[in-house]
């Protein structure tokens, strides 16, 4: 099914792609067989994808290639893999979740026997449990498009980068806001981009590689450590600190289970890159801090703290 598609008035470079309501709920049929996954692959499917073979966790023991099965996710992570997903649904449905129904690409084997087992979607979706289908992006040209969440567009929009700046990026994986901000300057410009984790710097490149990113550095850079001797002191025009955090805001979301200790360490961890942001940034440069979770700690009560420290930052009005 092709999905609905227009371009958002405000941001013309942005298609937006609807969710298809195709049936009605009340008549979306129960299946025989079953499948459980976890819940990180449940809130995929939730935006667009199918099910992948790692995120299986159960199947239904007669389970053929095509078989259609419906779909629950294991709330409480307590379901043994390669299990019998008709038991476990039949004596554990009060911790899992429908999501909805789909296609069994392979035998039963296929998932759990190492010997046998494939990679990739195992489990196409048909339909969600509240009636509608949402587009897989599975053929979507890597090439030309970034599936991304608005507001990550709009970040980029808001730091205002323009040809010519030198730009940074300080925690930048998986680099959709960086190629886009790439694109923005039309590559006119230089863009630094930090992770801490090399294999997720070897995938930006990649990245950049794919939609011409020309103007991106990628360098492996835990950017609570800057070493100034190599970053030197009020050099950047634009800096986007699209901070580690809690990710209460992440929508779809089944559930989180981060404990109020964990939403502490945030807040610590968000100063120490924000002071190198300060550092680095120029005098009349942008600095933009963003974070996909709700806490006023991790957003408003940051922003407090650095109007506060810093008294020569100013407020931006957008």
């Amino acid at each position: 099914m092709v999905p609905k598609c227009h371009r958002l008035q405000l941001l013309d470079e942005c298609i937006v792609y609807e969710r298809s309501n195709k049936i009605i709920k009340s008549d979306i049929k129960m299946h025989e067989k079953y499948v459980i996954i976890d819940v990180k692959c449940a809130q995929a499917i939730y935006r667009g994808a199918d099910t992948f073979i790692p995120g299986v966790i159960a199947l239904s023991l007669n389970s053929k290639a095509q078989d259609l099965v419906s779909i629950y996710a294991d709330l409480k992570g307590k379901c043994l893999k390669g299990s019998d997903a008709t038991n476990y649904v039949l004596k554990n449905r009060e911790s899992l979740k429908f999501i909805g129904n789909g296609w069994v690409l392979f035998d039963r084997d296929n998932f759990f026997k190492k010997d046998l087992q494939k990679s990739g979607i195992g489990v196409r979706i048909k339909e969600l449990s509240d009636g509608s289908y949402v587009a897989s992006f599975e053929n979507l040209n890597q090439f030309k498009y970034f599936p991304q969440n608005l507001p990550s567009m709009l970040c980029a929009r808001v730091l205002d980068p323009r040809p010519g700046h030198l730009i940074l990026d300080m925690c930048a994986a998986p680099g959709g806001k960086t190629t886009y901000i790439a694109e923005l300057i039309k590559n006119k410009g230089r863009i630094i981009a930090f992770d801490k984790i090399a294999s997720k710097i070897h995938k930006m490149k990649e990245l950049c590689k794919n939609f011409g990113a020309t103007s991106v550095e990628c360098h492996v850079q835990d950017a609570t450590k800057i070493d100034f001797n190599i970053y030197q002191t009020e050099t950047f025009d634009r800096i986007l600190v699209d901070s580690p955090c809690s990710a209460l805001g992440q929508r779809p979301s089944i559930f989180n289970k981060i404990k109020p200790s964990q939403l502490k360490s945030y807040i610590s961890y968000q100063r120490m890159i924000l002071d190198n942001a300060v550092k680095l940034l120029k005098p009349g440069g942008f600095l933009v801090f963003s974070t996909c979770t709700i806490t006023i700690e991790e957003n408003e009560e940051q922003v407090s703290w650095l109007l506060q420290k810093y008294k020569f930052l100013k407020l931006v009005d957008q």
